[in-house]
């Protein structure tokens, strides 16, 4: 399935490098003031995450704006949190939101969408689908995480490769102790 999200590979002198689209979903009048600003702020950090995984990857980008009825929702990460969490309010998950904009297939499709919200939690930056999961090929990102120098998508990006939470403190992988790191690391 991670394959299908990849596109052509590039030759170089020595490595292959596969491109990768990633398609950004922005909600005219919800993920930042204007047009503009995220056209300039998308840009910068594509050159960076470009510079970050420059030796294997080259990430090419699509930005799409759109009128929405989404824009005052509380964007929830499942849809039965709409039912729980935020029950009382217009809510919706962002896989319904990208469904709408891209169809049902939109899974199919060879490249990660990335759907840039305003989160109601500001600590919120965003989340990345592991490639098992059932929305794998979908990342939603907090407008605030959108700029130069940002680090949350080249984060959330390695979370769409399969890759684990390795810092102190954190084992998501049951059984694994050996992915548990006990003391910090320097990297």
């Amino acid at each position: 399935m991670i394959i299908q999200k990849f596109r052509d590979a590039v030759y170089t002198k020595d490595t292959k490098i596969r491109k990768v689209m990633l398609r950004w979903h922005l909600i005219n009048g919800h993920s930042f003031s204007n047009q503009e600003e995220a056209v300039t702020n998308i840009r910068a950090l594509m050159t960076d995450i470009n510079k970050i995984y420059g030796k294997a990857f080259l990430f090419e980008s699509e930005i799409k704006f759109y009128d929405s009825e989404y824009k005052d929702y509380k964007f929830a990460k499942h849809k039965e949190h709409c039912n729980t969490k935020y029950q009382g309010t217009k809510c919706v998950a962002p896989s319904t939101v990208i469904e709408k904009m891209e169809g049902k297939n939109w899974k199919d499709q060879p490249c990660f969408h990335v759907l840039v919200v305003n989160f109601q939690r500001p600590e919120l930056a965003g989340y990345g689908q592991f490639p098992w999961m059932d929305q794998f090929g979908l990342l939603v990102m907090s407008s605030k995480r959108i700029h130069k120098g940002a680090t949350t998508l080249p984060h959330e990006l390695g979370h769409c490769f399969g890759l684990f939470h390795i810092f102190r403190g954190v084992s998501e992988v049951r059984g694994c102790n050996v992915c548990y790191e006990r003391d910090a690391n320097d990297l």
